[in-house]
């Protein structure tokens, strides 16, 4: 049997993250090139070295991936994973004084609010949040590392005695988010030798809409739907949305803590361990729907903790008889009858635009980031809805869904904007570009589009046919055809 040298290089990326770089040294087979697998956790680092007991594996150390491969050694000795390990020393990275806490404070924005992108939830657990590290045993420690994705990071709900000493034993950065006064939090985070400090703010859902205060200089907010009230100020929002086809910068611009649950389900991460809170039940003063006892975790399956859970509770739920079910998430499934679990699932079945609510707030978000200082909270966006058209405003379609998932368009000002959901790529266009793919999204023929067009402008043939050329050529370029 051929032996071969595989050489393990961990490198950090531009988004100051890192990227197992898996290659094989000298001529190998195509067969062989071909077995190196995407690697992004660590059991899916120690799988694959498992599966080469025989071959020599060459991590290369170097100042920004020395924690990593310290853990990837300590991981295989406890896991008594026997082969040929050498580790080389190799060249530095240059110093390119990235911000990477950035990147961190973005995850933690992520981590509060579930959304976290489809293919995180392949790729084991991003965040845990631990409420006392010194009650977290070594054989834990372990299990959690080991079921992580390398580029993760630890939270604390609280301060630590001291943020520089903290053990750095899983992520690659380390986050207290320290409870201040009148709702303003700090998010601290440590990575590497550097700490950084951001301010936050955290008010519910119904005290904000009641005080709108979306300018709060550079500090992001963060609402909660935890209450009667709560509830209440959120379906009439989705409400207002749904009949006018506008919103408001000032509902668009905030944070919704668990926002996941509102969205479709496939974007819920609880039964795939995306993120987990040990010993804690609460963020930011909010209840979570992923925390779970130490107890639990000793001694069962981390990633099939939920799962068990799950199935369990949605057959005493009674939630496989509600109309509501192909669109909510499981830790509804698994939530005990409240007052306010009977609003929610009021919501979701009254109001089925709630997820459509969700997609079109965090579409809308990307296009204002970082433009807080330059909009008012009381300008609106307006977009279509099932019940409210924005550009092709025929009779016969009034009420008909828009059944693209290929694009969206919205008006802000005197524009008009249209946003590409695979590229996530934005354009301004004009509102007859805007009319004929509105017709398209709406399943009208090329005909049907024609007329209404034609009729709307009165318009000759020639005219319309030099039109449909251009807008043909557009559609072809941005990749809609």
């Amino acid at each position: 049997m051929s032996t071969y040298s595989y050489v393990v290089d961990i490198i950090e990326n531009n988004n100051n993250l890192l990227d197992v770089i898996v290659e094989v040294q000298g001529n190998a087979p195509e067969s062989i090139l071909n077995d190196i697998p995407v690697i992004q956790t660590y059991k899916q680092l120690l799988s694959f070295i498992k599966k080469h007991p025989f071959h020599s594996i060459l991590f290369v150390k170097r100042k920004s991936n020395e924690l990593i491969v310290k853990r990837i050694i300590e991981l295989l000795n406890e896991y008594e994973v026997t082969s040929n390990i050498t580790v080389l020393e190799g060249m530095e990275d240059a110093d390119t004084n990235k911000e990477a806490y950035v990147t961190f404070f973005n995850g933690v924005k992520t981590f509060i609010t579930g959304m976290y992108p489809q293919h995180f939830h392949h790729t084991k657990m991003k965040h845990l949040l631990v409420k006392d590290q010194s009650e977290i045993s070594h054989d834990l420690k372990t299990r959690l590392l080991y079921s992580s994705n390398i580029n993760s990071s630890l939270l604390l709900p609280e301060a630590p005695t001291a943020l520089e000493e903290l053990e750095s034993w899983f992520g690659l950065a380390q986050i207290s988010l320290q409870e201040k006064e009148n709702q303003h939090y700090n998010v601290v985070i440590k990575e590497k030798a550097n700490i950084h400090t951001k301010e936050v703010v955290v008010l519910s859902f119904h005290t904000f809409t009641e005080n709108p205060s979306v300018k709060e200089g550079d500090n992001e907010i963060f609402l909660t739907i935890d209450t009667v009230d709560d509830y209440l100020s959120f379906s009439a929002t989705v409400r207002h949305t749904e009949l006018t086809g506008t919103l408001r910068i000032m509902h668009i611009l905030p944070h919704i803590k668990d926002e996941c649950m509102w969205s479709h389900k496939s974007v819920c991460s609880l039964r795939s361990g995306t993120r987990l809170a040990v010993g804690q039940p609460n963020v930011l003063q909010s209840p979570v729907c992923y925390s779970i006892g130490k107890e639990e975790l000793t001694n069962k399956p981390i990633a099939s903790v939920f799962d068990r859970e799950f199935s369990k509770a949605f057959i005493l739920s009674g939630c496989h008889t509600c109309r509501a079910l192909p669109d909510c998430p499981s830790c509804i499934k698994m939530a005990p009858q409240t007052e306010e679990k009977k609003h929610y699932c009021s919501i979701r079945q009254t109001l089925p635009f709630v997820t459509e609510f969700i997609t079109i707030r965090n579409i809308l978000k990307s296009f204002f980031y970082g433009q807080q200082r330059f909009v008012s909270p009381s300008e609106t966006v307006a977009f279509s809805t099932k019940v409210k058209k924005l550009f092709y405003d025929k009779e016969s379609t009034r009420e008909k869904a828009l059944s693209s998932q290929l694009y969206f368009l919205f008006s802000w000002k005197e524009d008009v904007y249209l946003y590409i959901k695979r590229t996530m790529k934005f354009y301004k266009i004009n509102n007859l570009l805007a009319t004929y793919l509105e017709g398209k999204m709406l399943g009208e023929t090329e005909k049907e589009i024609q007329a209404y067009i034609q009729d709307k402008h009165n318009w000759s043939l020639e005219i319309y046919e030099q039109f449909n050329e251009k807008a043909t050529l557009f559609t072809q370029k941005v990749g809609l055809s």
